[in-house]
C-alpha cells in the first residue's frame, strides 16, 4: 500500500517532474502531452488508490492491481506489461513507479531529519 502522508512533499515532487519534462527540448509537443497525462494519472491514482498499490524497495518494484483488474509490475528496468508500455509509448505505471520511489525516499529522509532538528 502506498500512503501520501505529506500533500506538501508529494506535491513538490510532482512540480519538479513536470518541471523536468517542460525543460526536456528533446521531446516533441506530443511526447510532451503524453507525460504529462501519465503523471497526472499516476498521481491521481497514487492519491486515490495507493491501497492498490504495493512498492517493494528491496526490488525497487511497483506493483499495481489495475481498474481493469489486471497486475501490471514496473521494476528497476521501468519495463511494464501494459499496452501503452508495449507499443513504446509513455504509460501511467512508470509515471506511477517514479513517483512513489521519489516520494518513499524523500519521506524517509524527511523522517530522519526530524528527530535530529528536534535535539538540537
Amino acid at each position: 500500500m502506498i500512503e501520501i502522508k505529506n500533500e506538501e512533499l508529494f506535491g513538490k515532487i510532482i512540480a519538479e517532474e513536470m518541471a523536468s519534462i517542460n525543460g526536456n527540448r528533446v521531446l516533441t509537443t506530443w511526447e510532451m502531452t503524453r507525460f504529462v497525462n501519465a503523471l497526472a494519472k499516476a498521481s491521481l491514482r497514487i492519491q486515490t488508490s495507493g491501497t492498490f498499490m504495493d512498492f517493494d524497495r528491496d526490488n525497487d518494484k511497483l506493483t499495481i492491481w489495475s481498474d481493469s483488474n489486471l497486475i501490471y509490475t514496473v521494476g528497476a528496468d521501468k519495463t511494464c506489461q501494459c499496452k501503452a508500455a508495449i507499443n513504446g509509448t509513455v504509460c501511467w505505471h512508470r509515471a506511477a513507479k517514479r513517483l512513489a520511489s521519489r516520494y518513499l525516499l524523500a519521506e524517509a529522509v524527511s523522517e530522519r531529519r526530524e528527530p535530529i532538528l528536534a535535539t538540537v
